[in-house]
């Protein structure tokens, strides 16, 4: 499979409900391709080329974010709840604005290594 492309999304969701709560549902390019489980990842096979990448948790929403996928590579991105505000403000932007509740971080790519028999 050295010839595709892989997008990968990893849940770093902290979650102590029920995990199946905690999973986010990936689109790329406006389509659903599955979920992220609680502290795990999803791998989908992509085309070689330009995509755009979503995140949701029920009704919460990322950002758009673009990328190139390259033939042999793993486009990895992070998913969680953007942590870098203080609480009150976090849940007033939860509140206010729901389709940018989430974020979608880029992590550094890696190369598809082959099946060993």
């Amino acid at each position: 499979m050295l010839d595709s492309s892989w997008l990968e999304v990893v849940n770093s969701y902290r979650w102590i409900g029920d995990p199946r709560l905690g999973r986010f549902r990936v689109y790329v390019d406006g389509k659903a391709v599955g979920t992220a489980p609680l502290s795990g990842a999803l791998r989908v096979p992509v085309d070689p080329g330009h995509h755009v990448v979503r995140v949701r948790l029920w009704w919460y929403l990322s950002p758009r974010v673009e990328t190139d996928a390259v033939v042999g590579q793993v486009v990895r991105f992070e998913a969680d709840i953007p942590r870098q505000l203080p609480v009150l403000r976090q849940m007033a932007r939860i509140t206010l604005r729901p389709f940018h509740s989430l974020s979608l971080t880029t992590l550094p790519d890696q190369p598809v290594l082959p099946d060993v028999p």
